[in-house]
């Protein structure tokens, strides 16, 4: 991406882990084997980090396959080599798990991993594994890995399920490619690498100019004027670029060009924030504010947990809830998630109606935030 300028070289990045290498499928496991066994049967092959195991049929006889998901690529070759070994009394079959993970998007929003499943489930198609995102720094993905057991299981999957409509929305599911997986488009952002200038006239708005002012700082990934603002900037308007660096530390440096003064212009020079960077900011001033009567906060939640799955969770508790909820927020950090009401009274209503339900499988608490930072606290000491 660009051309690298400076003399700072930027730091070496350990390869990132492919799920798919490091996993592999074994077929005919004894049904007495359980998962904690069935992870004893590999721990000298590596360190394992997930079993999944589903009933399934071979001659007549009801067995297992389970899915084994090691830490490294080396623990997943290793286990290959107890292919047609036994297994109790069963001789099994040990694969790679390779070209048989399915990329999903667009299903409802309220969805969680078992309605994915479900959906698999209902066209006869075993789930072995289903990994939804993160939503810590971006709460508005919406897609899932979904783990098959061979080819012919990912390319029914696809005839049958791309392009359905479930609720109004269209699935999309492909073929998922590790190797061609892009590098999330805001890492510079997350990684405060990048920074953005504004107050810039549009005679300062080229990038040798400012590769010439910023490249001091350090190695500069890229440069980014956007386009749409070249067209519509007259000669009285000023415009903004971003600058993305190697090294966090360099973006850091290059923000004491904060309020220079450039050909009588004070620019303004700042790290660039994303969203979800900017709702974190919000969640903290919420922690230390005083006045925190209109909100509500319940835990434990998952971090792959969507507004639109609590949202919806609240209605089915109380449909008045919902009308007088004007945010919510996720605080993965806790563990929990932040509900702001239109009054403190409702505030008060959520918390004896929603304390001690049920959510994913799970009993949640729901209580006061200055309790939950309490809790927080006497828990992490």
């Amino acid at each position: 991406m660009g051309t690298q300028h400076g003399n700072h070289s930027g730091p070496k990045r350990s390869p990132k882990r492919i799920r798919e290498r490091c996993t592999v499928l074994v077929e005919n496991v004894p049904k007495s084997y359980n998962q904690g066994k069935i992870k004893k049967f590999f721990k000298d092959c590596g360190d394992v980090l997930q079993v999944n195991s589903y009933e399934s049929w071979r001659e007549g006889n009801r067995c297992q396959m389970a899915r084994v998901e090691f830490a490294d690529e080396d623990g997943a070759r290793s286990a290959l080599t107890r292919t047609l070994r036994n297994m109790g009394s069963n001789t099994i079959e040990v694969n790679e798990l390779k070209d048989s993970t399915v990329w999903m998007t667009n299903y409802p929003p309220t969805f969680q991993q078992r309605d994915i499943r479900n959906i698999f489930k209902d066209h006869k198609i075993v789930a072995l594994n289903v990994r939804l995102p993160s939503l810590r720094f971006n709460s508005n993905r919406r897609f899932a890995y979904v783990d098959l057991p061979n080819m012919e299981s990912l390319d029914k999957a696809i005839q049958l399920l791309n392009g359905k409509d479930i609720n109004g929305y269209k699935l999309v599911v492909k073929k998922s490619n590790p190797e061609n997986r892009d590098k999330r488009s805001d890492a510079p952002v997350l990684e405060r690498r990048e920074i953005i200038i504004r107050n810039l006239p549009k005679t300062m708005l080229v990038k040798d100019t400012l590769l010439d002012i910023f490249k001091k700082y350090g190695a500069i990934d890229d440069l980014r004027i956007p386009k749409k603002q070249l067209e519509m900037l007259s000669d009285l308007n000023h415009g903004c670029a971003f600058v993305v660096y190697t090294n966090p530390e360099d973006a850091k440096s290059a923000l004491e060009m904060n309020n220079h003064v450039i050909d009588d212009i004070k620019i303004s020079v700042n790290l660039s924030d994303s969203h979800a960077y900017l709702e974190r900011k919000e969640v903290n001033r919420i922690i230390n504010s005083k006045h925190t009567e209109k909100y509500a906060a319940i835990y434990p939640i998952s971090d792959k947990t969507s507004k639109e799955q609590i949202r919806n969770f609240i209605n089915d508790k109380n449909a008045v809830l919902v009308e007088e909820l004007k945010n919510i927020y996720l605080v993965t950090d806790y563990k929990a998630v932040f509900l702001k009401f239109e009054r403190e009274s409702t505030a008060a209503k959520a918390m004896l109606q929603l304390n001690n339900s049920t959510f994913d499988r799970k009993t949640i608490k729901c209580t006061t935030i200055r309790e939950l930072m309490n809790f927080s606290s006497v828990n992490t000491n």
